[in-house]
């Protein structure tokens, strides 16, 4: 996510997507309990599987500083990066979100 866009800065985008993300999960949460209280015995698989979380990677051609990097997790996001983006940057960024998360590694 570029963190400076000309219309909507990335924190701003990354904090509705946070907020769109919290919606989805409530009325899923909100389905889930309405069908315990029918005692439906057949609940669609698609209604059990919570939604997961899209991860979220700054991309600016600043410096990454501690106060940017807070900035960052505040609005929502789960790293940053600098531009130019290096292919060893990216790939400890997301091997570090992959670990934190408890996704299994692929190589």
């Amino acid at each position: 996510m570029d963190c400076h866009m000309p219309d909507m800065d990335g924190f701003t985008v990354t904090r509705a997507i946070r907020k769109w993300e919290a919606k989805q999960e409530a009325k899923r949460k909100r389905r889930l309990h309405q069908k315990d209280k029918e005692h439906s015995t057949t609940p669609l698989i698609a209604d059990q599987k919570r939604l997961d979380r899209v991860p979220i990677m700054a991309l600016t051609a600043s410096e990454v500083t501690p106060s940017l990097q807070q900035q960052c997790r505040e609005s929502g996001m789960d790293a940053c990066c600098s531009k130019p983006l290096r292919r060893k940057g990216l790939a400890e960024s997301i091997t570090a979100w992959m670990v934190a998360s408890g996704t299994p590694h692929v190589s």
